[in-house]
């Protein structure tokens, strides 16, 4: 495939095709594994919440034959359509829109028998078209659905979705993420999911993006959030759910610490993004040091990324070997040390096992970045990273069934990293497949 990204055609003004992919994409009729398929529907549902919000396009050819899904997990999907509408005229009930195509397999009968009759112009509502594109949604869903295996008693996440499609009070996409996907019990449930079926996938920071996308008042997309220095503390979802669940929101700041404690070089800004946390739980709390104490695993991983990892970067990078230089990284090494052996003192080791977790669910775009920025100098920079990781897993002494399942998503995402060809053979030693090493 050609790369293309979301290409809309015009003829005389006129809309005539849209048409959105990139290379290397499956299709959604492809896939075959229940924990895929619940993740890439809620991504498809997101990304048609925001066609019809956002973009006020109305898609008319929703079918699993048009759908592509980025591998991996990203976040990203793109639709083929040759019968896109632009929705930015007329009333809600107003009949001014003439369909280019529609798709007799996934129409709804209403549309289908409107479309009969051939002698007189055929016009629809805003409303009829977005009561469309949900029927085309449903039909699709289900239709993958039929070749998907699960139980619904150890599933639950997936058979409440597919339940939840055939509910009557709902007729469109937004009236579906009101009902089901914004729910908080939901979200839960999901980023559980992902985190124990997707974990490679999650790590590349899934747990964040939805949340931008099922937020009907955001105005910057989930890439460009994404992709920012900071969060902002400030965003209304946020605020809502931060002062409702405190079990998402520890999720959610898991998944940012990549930005928070990594990306983030100013202290003020990190300073003020924490104060406006600590505000959202003044309920909760008796004091602000009491909320602070809950975030104490953030700042150690800031303290482990600004006081070490970024300086050990620095001298690599430079071929820094003076003595000034190596004490620097020494002094780093001896602080982030004396803090994660801090954390692991204190009673029950929660706050190490939430800075196992951030670690654990970031591990991929740390390892991008490393990739990213500094190719030629990453080998040594992720062996070293790894270290950091492995030591910090045998730290965590006080629960060994969580030490063991953080410790097989550590080896997944090696061994994904590794067949893609993004990190250095030598980090097979992290793993039982040492022994697959050829000697030197």
């Amino acid at each position: 495939m050609t790369q293309i990204s979301e290409l809309i055609v015009l003829k005389n003004g006129k809309i005539i095709n849209y048409l959105a992919y990139r290379p290397r994409y499956k299709l959604l009729a492809e896939i075959n594994d229940q924990h895929d398929f619940i993740r890439d529907s809620v991504l498809l549902a997101s990304y048609l919440k925001n066609f019809h919000q956002r973009l006020k396009l109305y898609h008319g050819n929703i079918n699993p034959k048009r759908i592509y899904i980025q591998p991996y997990g990203l976040g990203n999907l793109r639709i083929y359509s040759s019968a896109v509408i632009s929705l930015s005229h007329g009333g809600e009930y107003e009949d001014v829109y003439q369909l280019n195509y529609y798709n007799k397999t996934y129409a709804s009968k209403e549309l289908l028998a409107k479309m009969k009759d051939r002698n007189t112009i055929q016009k629809f509502s805003k409303r009829f078209l977005m009561r469309e594109d949900y029927h085309q949604f449903k039909v699709t869903v289900k239709r993958v659905s039929k070749k998907i295996r699960y139980n619904p008693e150890r599933n639950k996440i997936l058979h409440q979705f597919l339940t939840s499609l055939d509910d009557s009070e709902i007729e469109t996409i937004e009236q579906f993420f009101d009902k089901v996907i914004v729910n908080i019990a939901f979200q839960i449930s999901l980023f559980k999911n992902l985190r124990m079926h997707n974990n490679f996938n999650f790590s590349k920071g899934l747990v964040a993006s939805i949340p931008m996308m099922i937020n009907h008042n955001i105005s910057k997309s989930s890439w460009f959030f994404r992709n920012s220095r900071m969060w902002d503390a400030q965003n209304s979802h946020y605020q809502v759910e931060l002062s409702e669940n405190l079990l998402l929101n520890l999720m959610i700041l898991q998944d940012l610490s990549f930005e928070m404690a990594y990306n983030q070089q100013s202290d003020v800004v990190y300073e003020t993004a924490i104060k406006s946390i600590c505000a959202l739980y003044d309920q909760r709390f008796a004091t602000p040091e009491e909320c602070r104490a809950q975030l104490l695993w953030l700042d150690t991983l800031r303290t482990f990324h600004q006081k070490f990892f970024s300086k050990l970067v620095d001298t690599t990078v430079k071929n820094d070997s003076s003595i000034e230089a190596s004490n620097l990284i020494q002094t780093g090494q001896i602080l982030f040390i004396q803090k994660f052996q801090e954390l692991a003192a204190m009673e029950g080791q929660e706050q190490l096992r939430y800075m196992i977790q951030a670690m654990i669910y970031t591990l991929w775009r740390t390892i991008e970045r490393i990739n990213v920025l500094y190719s030629d100098k990453k080998d040594p920079l992720l062996i070293k990273y790894f270290d950091i990781v492995e030591y910090t897993l045998i730290l965590c002494t006080l629960d060994v069934e969580f030490q063991h399942r953080m410790k097989l998503h550590f080896v997944k995402i090696i061994v994904e990293c590794l067949k893609i060809r993004i990190l250095p053979i030598e980090c097979l030693n992290y793993t039982p497949y040492a022994k697959f090493i050829s000697p030197q």
